[in-house]
């Protein structure tokens, strides 16, 4: 689509709001109501719903309060005064008069008190303020006010509200699934959660703001439909002429002092606590913060308060002035670097500027900007790198730039100039780092990565005899090992080198990497989750440790989701979203996925598969994990669970393609997913056997993870034999999933049916209601098989309770869930003839056997859906 659509759903956000304004002011004892909110909130779309909503035919009087006649004696009602003598414009009496007439004079259908809306109440004029009053005290009107907060209310306005007459409404910025929602009216379709918080993030929520914003976006490009989902291109873009003009209008209050003090911090904000006290001044520092305009973060650094108020200055400062602040702030930048942020904030400041900065600064901006996939900006730092001692460097940096663009053969051939000998060792260990990237996403043969290996491990040989560096040649090993089928992963030597404090910093990164990946596979991603906040914490600000910043970090929210702390790993990624908001690529994808990933342990299979959906588009190019093949099986199954079986099967088809690539990790679990999908949409009785056969495979090869995963994919498809082999798989894990897991196959092997309803109730509490009703399932088939029918029914109960939560269609027609009521192929037969209303003789006859028969059936049916006759059968199957 080529622009926005401007008007949908104004009221997002705000159907209770309305709902509750609407029944408010039809209760004859409501006198007045205030709706405060600042400009843009959505105040006028709100009270313009609400009129709408009263009684047909109310008369509707609208005034309108103005800054230039608010010292106006009735300046506001001055649109009513037409005919008056000039001397009764100014006289109480006669202008009441004059409204009441016009009040009186709006047809109208009922007796319903007249409404005045009066808009830009904050600009009211005393005497309007009062002669208003008088009609609501007379019970000639009542009236919806609709005011911002700055300036203060006039003080007849405050008193009204003060004395309780009329009630004041904050109307609140949207919540950011509200924005999500509006975003994706504006766009006409799904939109990528890194997007939405960039736009929440930027607009604070404001109704206008979104819109104006969106429409900038996509007018120019920088948020496009790719897949049927709308996501940013690259950075998000600068404010366009429109929502540039409006929100500099707000910053008109400010004096000269205090507007250069917010350009100098819009251009090169936030500012150390030093370095803006150099620059602005304790005076002016403090009067910005105690109107607002800026805040102090707890590092002590000042930035603008607002994002679209810097946003609005960067854009209206005319280019030299914004190059000469710009030079102010990196010619006070003196100490180095605090964070990554920060490095890229001063190489932007350079490059716009034409400054000479630091080589090792660039190059540290560059690596992060090629790991957040923001290969352009990556480009033009790499380009004003003057060093020849980095030139090397620079040619792996623009081989990940090939990279993150799809360019792998350009990429390797880069990387092999790099490391033509002599080849130092940083460039040694960086080229060879990226040559095994660019070889697992396209899984070469082994060969080719053990090949550069080698290579590496000679180089360092001939170069740099007995140096520490000598130790990464180990960690390449124990990565290749990770891609490789049938290469065992030496945990001791990772551990070693990530504990030795001789080892390169970088080497000691990557150990604890490919540790925490392999903590994953074993079952423990608790312990995965803390390897790789410890790599975050030894990151640095120079570039060979920058390099690992965001592989942690994927690393760290990857570990948590398969553990299942949702709540750790979504605050973790927002986290990184509010310190860079505008550069959203690198967890655009991540806040998709762990919302996609709860959503289907929770039972809701259509936000799983929307989700899920978003994060395959978002992961294509940024995928630092390679966890595509995953992703994309874990998309096609959440399609399968919501009943989507068309795209389940061309998920599954498209998942293919993403399981060439990648870690064995990733790719055996995509292959779990897709064995499972493909043997419910096909009925494919070789699903289970297909399932514990790579069950077998992952097990040999160290991935205990994907063993259960596989288990426990049978066991949805019905292979009762499996539940003790989970259980001493799980037995060894630290995820709270996973021990959830653990507690439901140990007390199915054991066939204990009251630590099976323990164990639902248990996952229910968590939030895991498949896996609840999976338990409760088992306890009845347990209970049936002791012959305890009042036991069998109490747990059928709570199975069909737990069911009904589920979110997508949950019977045997669709696809089969754990905890699913499932029936056999007779069942089902004899289900449809009681639904067409046939006897049970009859239906003995259709099929040939005996009424007792039949009569046996119906008692296991009743059983699974927990009713007791044939009527309540028929109710039940007609509402599902």
């Amino acid at each position: 689509m080529s622009d926005t659509r401007d008007s949908p759903h104004p009221l997002i956000g705000r159907e209770e709001q309305h709902a509750w304004l609407v029944e408010e002011l039809r209760d004859p004892s409501t006198s007045g109501i205030l709706l405060l909110g600042e400009a843009g909130i959505g105040k006028t779309a709100l009270a313009a719903a609400v009129t709408d909503g009263l009684a047909p035919g109310l008369r509707v009087l609208r005034i309108r309060g103005s800054a230039v006649l608010r010292e106006v004696p009735f300046g506001a009602l001055s649109g009513l005064l037409n005919g008056l003598p000039p001397e009764d414009t100014v006289q109480f009496v006669a202008v009441l008069r004059r409204v009441v007439q016009a009040l009186g004079g709006i047809p109208q259908t009922g007796n319903d008190l007249p409404l005045l809306v009066v808009d830009d109440a904050h600009d009211l004029d005393a005497s309007s303020v009062t002669l208003i009053a008088q009609l609501l005290g007379m019970r000639r009107a009542r009236a919806l006010f609709l005011a911002r907060p700055a300036p203060a209310l006039p003080q007849g306005l405050a008193e009204l509200v003060a004395d309780g007459l009329v009630a004041s409404v904050p109307v609140e910025p949207l919540m950011l699934d509200q924005v999500e929602a509006l975003c994706a009216a504006l766009l006409g379709g799904p939109v990528s959660a890194g997007f939405v918080h960039a736009v929440d993030h930027v607009t604070r929520g404001n109704p206008l703001f979104v819109r104006l914003f969106v429409r900038d976006a996509v007018t120019r490009r920088f948020v496009t439909e790719t897949a049927g989902v709308w996501q940013a291109d690259r950075e998000l873009p600068p404010l366009g002429a429109h929502l540039t003009d409006i929100v500099s209008a707000a910053l008109g209050p400010l004096d000269p002092a205090q507007r250069e003090a917010m350009e100098l911090l819009a251009v090169g904000g936030p500012l150390p606590g030093d370095q803006a006290l150099q620059h602005i001044g304790q005076g002016v520092l403090q009067r910005l913060l105690g109107d607002g305009w800026i805040r102090m973060g707890d590092d002590g650094a000042f930035e603008v308060e607002h994002p679209l108020h810097a946003e609005a200055l960067r854009v209206s400062i005319p280019t030299a002035r914004r190059v000469m602040l710009q030079r102010r702030v990196l010619a006070g930048a003196t100490a180095p670097p605090r964070d990554i942020e920060e490095i890229h904030r001063r190489a932007a400041l350079a490059l716009e500027a034409g400054v000479v900065l630091d080589d090792g600064i660039l190059l540290a901006a560059a690596t992060s900007a090629n790991r957040s996939a923001d290969s352009g900006f990556a480009v033009q730092a790499i380009q004003a790198i003057r060093s020849p001692g980095l030139q090397r460097r620079c040619l792996v940096e623009l081989a990940w730039a090939r990279v993150n663009g799809g360019l792998l053969d350009e990429a390797l051939d880069l990387i092999a100039d790099a490391l033509e000998a002599p080849a130092p060792p940083d460039v040694l260990r960086a080229g060879t780092m990226l040559a095994l990237e660019v070889r697992m996403r396209g899984l070469e043969p082994a060969d080719a990565m053990r090949g550069d290996i080698d290579r590496w491990e000679q180089s360092l040989h001939r170069a740099a005899p007995g140096t520490p560096d000598a130790r990464a040649v180990a960690v390449g090993r124990s990565i290749t090992a990770l891609a490789l089928e049938g290469a065992p992963v030496d945990a001791v030597a990772l551990r070693t080198v990530a504990d030795d404090d001789a080892a390169p910093q970088p080497a000691r990164l990557a150990a604890l990497l490919a540790l925490a990946v392999f903590s994953v596979g074993a079952g423990r991603p608790c312990d995965a989750a803390r390897l790789a906040r410890r790599a975050l914490g030894s990151v640095g600000t120079d570039a060979d440790t920058v390099a690992y910043h965001s592989h942690a970090l994927s690393l760290e929210l990857f570990a948590l989701a398969v553990a299942g702390e949702w709540d750790t790993a979504r605050a973790t990624a927002e986290a990184r979203l509010r310190r860079g908001a505008r550069r959203t690529h690198f967890v655009a994808g991540w806040l998709d996925l762990l919302d996609g990933v709860r959503a289907l342990r929770e039972g809701r299979f259509p936000v799983a598969q929307a989700r899920l959906r978003l994060a395959v588009q978002a992961l294509h190019t940024t995928d630092h994990l390679h966890l595509l093949p995953w992703v994309s099986g874990l998309a096609a199954y959440a399609a399968l669970l919501a009943g989507d079986q068309r795209k389940a099967a061309l998920l599954v088809e498209e998942g293919a393609a993403e399981a060439s690539g990648g870690t064995l990790l990733t790719r055996m679990l995509g292959r779990v997913y897709t064995v499972a999908v493909t043997a419910a949409l096909e009925a494919d009785v070789e699903g289970i056997p297909q399932l514990v056969r790579l069950a077998d495979d992952a097990e040999a090869a160290g991935l205990p993870l994907v063993a259960v995963t596989a288990l426990d994919q049978a066991l949805v498809l019905g292979d009762r034999t499996v539940f003790a082999r989970i259980a001493a798989l799980t037995a060894s894990c630290d995820g709270r999933e996973q021990a959830l897991l653990h507690a439901f196959a140990a007390a199915g092997a054991d066939g204990d049916a009251e630590r099976l309803l323990a164990a639902g109730e248990s996952a229910l509490a968590a939030g895991y209601r498949p896996l609840a009703a999976g338990c409760f399932e088992r306890a009845r088939e347990v209970y049936e098989k002791r012959r305890e029918p009042a036991a069998a029914r109490r747990a059928q109960k709570k199975l069909t309770s737990v069911s009904a939560e589920f979110q997508g269609p949950t019977t045997t027609e669709t696809v089969r869930l754990p905890g699913a009521v499932r029936l056999t192929p007779r069942e089902i037969a004899v289900v449809s003839l009681v639904l067409q209303g046939l006897s049970n003789r009859e239906i003995a006859d259709r099929h040939g056997t005996s009424v007792r028969t039949v009569e046996g059936h119906l008692y296991r049916i009743f059983m699974k859906f927990g009713v007791n006759r044939r009527e309540d059968l028929h109710l039940f199957a007609r509402e599902t």
